[in-house]
């Protein structure tokens, strides 16, 4: 630990003026092991952090760099206990780099915001929003699908909710993602009386995932029905 410190002090303040992203860098770190506890709870935990190491050493143009720049201080400063101003700026990120990974980025960003505001109207749009604009190849493709998916469900639209569950799953094809999300595809045919369909997710889930806490909730599930 002690040479990782030695080794940033002798960075001159010149060449850290030089590279803008650089000095946020090594701020956002300072920052976020000084306030990690916090930090993972604001969006997804882990997510986050791999977010941000994400946005600055990909970044491939200057409006990528710039609009990487300000998504991170957005997201850092989340827990400011305004999260208005928040949404506010990430809805300008979000306009002002159009085109660039890290805006995109700030539509889903915001739709989780609106998501833990208790704004499930406002989070649909910024879903939908990153959806209609972002890259399906995107890792945060899947998680917006399921964002989607989520708010619909909080609106009172579970059949649909359900769908977009399942698109979720079809998007992403691994063991941490696509079992819970046909649960809870399985959970919204449920309230939107569709007990068949409810049967097939935790039938395929008990099928392609036995031996897991997913199977177990799946057998829980086909025991209610």
């Amino acid at each position: 630990m002690a040479k990782g410190v030695r080794a940033i002090k002798r960075v001159t303040k010149k060449e850290l003026k030089e590279d803008k992203l650089v000095t946020s860098y090594f701020q956002a770190r300072k920052y976020f092991e000084a306030h990690q506890s916090v930090l993972l709870k604001i969006i997804g935990g882990a997510v986050l952090f791999i977010a941000l190491v994400t946005f600055w050493f990909m970044s491939k143009s200057g409006a990528q760099s710039e609009a990487s720049y300000e998504l991170n201080l957005a997201l850092l400063t989340s827990q400011s206990g305004d999260p208005t101003g928040v949404a506010d700026k990430l809805t300008e990120i979000g306009k002002r780099y159009s085109g660039t990974e890290s805006g995109e980025a700030a539509q889903f960003y915001l739709g989780k915001l609106r998501a833990q505001d208790h704004s499930p109207e406002e989070a649909l749009k910024a879903f939908e929003e990153f959806l209609r604009r972002g890259s399906k190849s995107s890792y945060l493709y899947p998680a917006a699908l399921a964002g989607k998916a989520s708010s619909l469900e909080d609106l009172g639209r579970p059949g649909e909710a359900a769908q977009f569950y399942l698109k979720a799953a079809e998007a992403r094809d691994d063991f941490f993602a696509e079992a819970g999300f046909r649960l809870d595809a399985a959970r919204c045919f449920i309230l939107a009386g569709d007990q068949e369909k409810a049967r097939q997710q935790y039938q395929y889930v008990q099928e392609r995932y036995p031996q897991t806490a997913y199977s177990q909730k799946a057998q829980d599930g086909l025991a209610k029905l």
